[in-house]
């Protein structure tokens, strides 16, 4: 949807294209036909990163759902450079698969700290000339954007677990042994939803807070899948393993 990065890229191509031995090409001269050629590669790309991202959720729900074998609150770091979900209340497989994962973490007493491992990074040109020439400066702000659209697919994970997300920064090992500090004094409060309109549709939210205090932040698992709903997701995946 960034028409600017577009424009950059719509340059570039016709650039090529008007080269001597493509002077004259129609196609080239047409900006809208140009533009859907960078908006078709534009799809190709972020399906391939839909699948990645999905990939990815998934490894992290078998690992979440072993985890429960183990007594006790467990509390698991997911380290990675980010991936993409869609808008809020899309109901993309990417999103349906982090319900997922939050429901496994529910269920089994998990709670998921992300740590984005690029670290203290900035998403403009730097002096190893890797990225196209850009005067306008459009690439730099779509990179930004980019960027953060990365991170909100990790903070997402960890404030639906209940865990917390370390963003733009490189010492790690400080905030493992804060976060550990942390989880090694806890109580449990444990709920079951009892009235059927609590058991029904795709994902319930689960909101919590201390009576009396607002100034006070409650970490938690955000939401679960009613098993009508999970039984039905686990069926779509064994359908697609079956037909691989």
């Amino acid at each position: 949807g960034d028409r600017q990065a577009a424009g950059f890229y719509i340059t570039k191509i016709q650039e090529g294209f008007f080269s001597k031995s493509n002077a004259g090409n129609n196609a080239a001269s047409n900006s809208n036909a140009v533009y859907e050629m960078v908006k078709t590669r534009a799809t190709n790309i972020t399906k391939q990163m839909e699948a990645v991202t999905n990939g990815s959720l998934s490894a992290l729900e078998k690992l979440v759902s072993f985890a429960g074998g183990i007594e006790g609150g467990k509390t698991i770091f997911f380290i990675s450079d980010g991936f993409y979900l869609d808008g809020k209340g899309s109901v993309s497989a990417a999103n349906r698969r982090l319900q997922l994962v939050t429901d496994t973490a529910a269920r089994t007493g998990s709670v998921i700290y992300t740590i984005d491992a690029r670290g203290l990074f900035a998403p403009f040109h730097d002096a190893t000339g890797s990225k196209a020439r850009d005067p306008n400066g459009f690439l730099d702000r779509s990179s930004v954007g980019e960027a953060a659209l990365a991170q909100e697919g990790l903070a997402n994970l960890a404030g639906e677990t209940g865990g917390q997300f370390l963003k733009n920064q490189n010492y790690f090992d400080r905030w493992v042994s804060r976060v550990m500090d942390e989880t090694s004094n806890y109580y449990r409060i444990a709920w079951k939803p009892d009235a059927e309109e609590q058991k029904g549709g795709r994902f319930r939210r689960v909101e919590v807070s201390v009576a009396g205090r607002p100034d006070l932040t409650v970490r938690l698992h955000r939401g679960y899948v009613p098993a009508a709903a999970r039984a039905a997701e686990e069926g779509k995946d064994r359908d697609k393993a079956g037909s691989k």
